[in-house]
């Protein structure tokens, strides 16, 4: 999977998480290569996984971030446009978790 469809695949975890669900917990973070992206997906795992989302969850994802650069790239990652049509999300996020 690309940087790009990395990025994709956690702003869907960020912006969306009921739409990737349980699967994207079982992914390792290590999955992600980037150091940043690495240290984003240790914090969805710190907070409970995606599968934990509730109305608090961007917070609790800001709150576990390791420092103010995983902080800042978790907001990148809360206001980045999803490339794909608002009808299309859950193929489309079907789609990503089957890439990774």
């Amino acid at each position: 999977m690309t940087d790009g469809g990395l990025s994709e695949l956690l702003k869907l975890a960020v912006q969306h998480p009921a739409k990737l669900g349980p699967a994207f917990d079982e992914l390792p973070a290590d999955l992600f290569g980037h150091p940043g992206y690495i240290a984003v997906c240790n914090g969805v795992i710190a907070v409970g996984g995606v599968a934990s989302a509730d109305r608090q969850w961007l917070h609790r994802l800001s709150s576990a971030a390791a420092d103010d650069s995983v902080r800042s790239l978790i907001t990148e990652l809360a206001v980045e446009p999803i490339q794909v049509p608002d009808g299309a999300l859950d193929r489309y996020a079907t789609e990503q978790l089957g890439r990774a």
